[in-house]
């Protein structure tokens, strides 16, 4: 069972009928659906009318199951994704939602494994993603739109790689590089969140 946290708009809003699933950092280094980047994000997509839906990795906060080297946590993602799709998550969705899948760090790279698997994905937003060494054939199934956001000063997932990612991805993709910014995002998270829910909002159709 996992651990999860749906945030929505506030009450007299209209019911969502997209939203998107936040995937968060290295579990095993602190990552938790309590990030401040992942806070950030699900703050700025709930404010353009979409739902949230965070939630912890196995083994992560209250959780079951223990840590997969990103690859049970796929399937984790992939379980969130749709659980939001069908609004099974919540009495107050529609059985029917347009959702999209975002994830930071750790998060991001599951986040880009999990799309590739997922049906009818309606975007996919990459903050700072751990990548590994990937393919344009094991990408191609990643048509729909993309966001990645990384710092200029983010050593780990470096403006070059995440060009070089970019550039094996079919179709366009959107980069948004934040000046004097590292990889934790610290006093940038408001212009990330921004920037994150306006593409996403964009993609869903808000």
């Amino acid at each position: 069972m996992l651990e999860g946290q749906l945030d929505l708009p506030d009450e007299g809003a209209a019911t969502p009928s997209a939203g998107a699933v936040i995937c968060h950092p290295h579990p095993q280094y602190g990552g938790e659906m309590t990030n401040n980047v992942v806070m950030a994000v699900s703050s700025s997509v709930v404010a353009y009318g979409l739902a949230a839906l965070r939630f912890n990795f196995r083994g992560a906060g209250r959780s079951g199951g223990s840590y997969d080297n990103g690859i049970g946590e796929q399937d984790d993602a992939l379980a969130a994704l749709t659980a939001l799709a069908t609004g099974s998550v919540s009495d107050e969705l529609p059985n029917e939602m347009r959702v999209a899948l975002a994830g930071y760090s750790f998060g991001g790279g599951v986040a880009l494994g999990a799309a590739g698997r997922a049906e009818n994905l309606a975007a996919l937003a990459l903050i700072s993603p751990a990548m590994g060494e990937g393919t344009p054939e094991a990408y191609a199934a990643l048509t729909m739109p993309k966001l990645i956001a990384t710092g200029e000063a983010d050593n780990f997932a470096t403006v070059e790689r995440v060009r070089g990612l970019a550039g094996m991805l079919p179709g366009a993709t959107e980069i948004y590089i934040a000046p004097q910014t590292d990889h934790f995002w610290w006093g940038e998270e408001m212009n990330l969140g921004r920037r994150v829910g306006e593409f996403l909002s964009s993609a869903l159709g808000r």
